[in-house]
């Protein structure tokens, strides 16, 4: 059985709004309203929010680890599609191709290794605020873009929201490891 850890709300919630901005308008293209549903690559960024807001609301260091596990797998696969992309568009559609079924045998090991590795609530909160930071990112070229809508600004306060839960998570980690885990001493054993 997996042993407890504190909740951490305003990360949960921020997780939530931050899912919800999938389906706001953001952007405007040709006097479209854009929503980030419409545009696949960025998924990663809002799906990633779920998994950071079941990471703040989870007692369980055991679904914490797991939350984190996929965030770094859509990550993983994110950032090779990307490449393998980008190879088969400029260079040559059989190389991407054979570029990115390489990558997914890549991506197989690495998360096989990575389920093998039990992951401390440091890594986890590092996660969260890479993520965080990400998103924010992501969220603020959106916001300060000439044709951004509201529905950037709401992102833009969920990814500010996110960073600073997720910030104080990581200092709460940094500065007192100890404080999260929840494993009692073992008793003394005595001689009589």
């Amino acid at each position: 059985m997996s042993e407890p850890v504190r909740r951490r709300g305003v990360l949960g919630i921020s997780g939530w709004m931050l899912f919800a901005c999938l389906f706001l308008p953001t952007l405007r293209v040709c006097s479209d309203p854009m929503m980030p549903i419409q545009f696949p690559p960025t998924y990663g960024v809002y799906i990633g929010g779920i998994l950071v807001a079941v990471i703040g609301f989870s007692r369980l260091r055991r679904r914490r680890q797991q939350m984190l596990l996929t965030l770094l797998g859509i990550y993983l696969v994110t950032v090779l599609a990307f490449i393998a992309l980008f190879i088969g568009g400029e260079i040559a559609e059989l190389l991407g191709l054979a570029v990115g079924a390489v990558f997914l045998a890549v991506v197989f090991l690495i998360m096989r290794r990575a389920v093998q590795v039990s992951w401390s609530e440091r890594a986890v909160a590092i996660g969260c605020f890479v993520h965080a930071i990400i998103a924010a990112g992501w969220s603020a070229l959106l916001a300060f873009d000439p044709g951004g809508m509201w529905g950037a600004q709401v992102s833009l306060g969920a990814a500010s929201l996110m960073l600073f839960a997720a910030g104080g998570y990581l200092v709460s980690e940094v500065k007192d490891p100890s404080a999260s885990t929840t494993d009692a001493p073992l008793p003394e054993a005595r001689m009589i």
